[in-house]
């Protein structure tokens, strides 16, 4: 049997990830990056799902949780809500840095007890929406990749809303940050991660060990400020490799995929690459001939 560990919502002062000014509304972004149809569809769907719940709980004086949801979710959320006097929003994916967060919705003003005093706070505490679970194993000999980790949990009949990141830890296994709700039904149905036995126990906030990202500084002169440019020169590729892997489906933009090389970036934006880390266009300038200097930070 799982001791239950609870991670507690951010206090304040605590960091958590703010959106860009750019993120008003999921449709205009997906629109702008290239993003089909469908997937354009489903932000909106997620989007109005959890400010329908915000309406609800704010109404009903009783805050609510989504499932995780991806930062283009929490974001537009975030965005929608800057602005209301009464509902308000904590996201928290577990850790400062996660991806995937929970949002707790609610009134504005109980939210804002609880972030800045929990303790005395005069309302009942929220219900902690996330346990961090140590999928542990020995994959010295046959090494467990993100997806392999979270393709195990998903295969157990969980659905992708109540899993957030997953952190490898080495050959020791992985840290996967999940609602607490389904941790009785891994404890029971994850036997496995590839060919390597696993078994479960949850860890404290405390005792994770997060391994520190890796950061470079990059600075350049384009010609354009073209998606497969800016990814050619932060990544040290051709740029035909670069818009190879946009046509692919291996990169995102501001967390959504993109499907066009000529997409035009702008200072701000998030280029994510799978399995070549993240690059952030920190600032975009006009030379005196018609190109642009560029600085980008990649981490890995």
């Amino acid at each position: 049997m799982l001791v239950r560990r609870l991670v507690p919502l951010p206090a304040a002062g605590c960091t958590l990830a703010a959106p860009s000014p750019r993120f008003r509304h999921a449709a205009t972004f997906a629109r702008r990056h290239g993003s089909s149809s469908g997937l354009l569809e489903e932000l909106d769907r997620e989007v109005d799902r959890a400010l329908e719940r915000a309406t609800r709980a704010t109404v009903t004086w009783t805050p609510l949780a989504t499932g995780f949801v991806s930062p283009a979710v929490t974001a537009a959320v975030v965005s929608a809500l800057s602005t209301s006097a009464d509902t308000g929003v904590i996201p928290w994916g577990g850790y400062p840095q996660a991806e995937r967060a929970r949002l707790l919705l609610g009134p504005r003003d109980m939210l804002d007890v609880w972030a800045g005093e929990p303790a005395g706070a005069p309302w009942p505490p929220p219900p902690p929406p996330i346990q961090i679970l140590h999928v542990r194993g020995n994959f010295l000999f046959d090494p467990g990749r993100h997806a392999d980790f979270l393709g195990a949990v998903l295969g157990t009949g969980i659905e992708r809303s109540m899993v957030g990141d997953v952190v490898g830890v080495g050959d020791r296994g992985a840290h996967v940050f999940v609602s607490s709700s389904i941790v009785p039904h891994l404890e029971a149905s994850l036997t496995q991660v590839r060919s390597v036995p696993v078994t479960l126990s949850l860890t404290d906030l405390a005792d994770l060990a997060l391994p520190p990202p890796r950061i470079r500084e990059v600075s350049s002169v384009e010609a354009s400020l073209r998606l497969d440019s800016i990814l050619s020169a932060g990544l040290r590729l051709s740029r035909s490799k670069a818009a190879d892997l946009v046509r692919q489906g291996s990169v995102r933009v501001n967390w959504r995929p993109v499907a066009k090389p000529s997409v035009e970036l702008s200072a701000g934006d998030i280029i994510s690459c799978s399995g070549k880390g993240r690059l952030v266009l920190r600032d975009a300038q006009p030379t005196a001939k018609g190109r642009w200097r560029v600085t980008m930070t990649q981490t890995v």
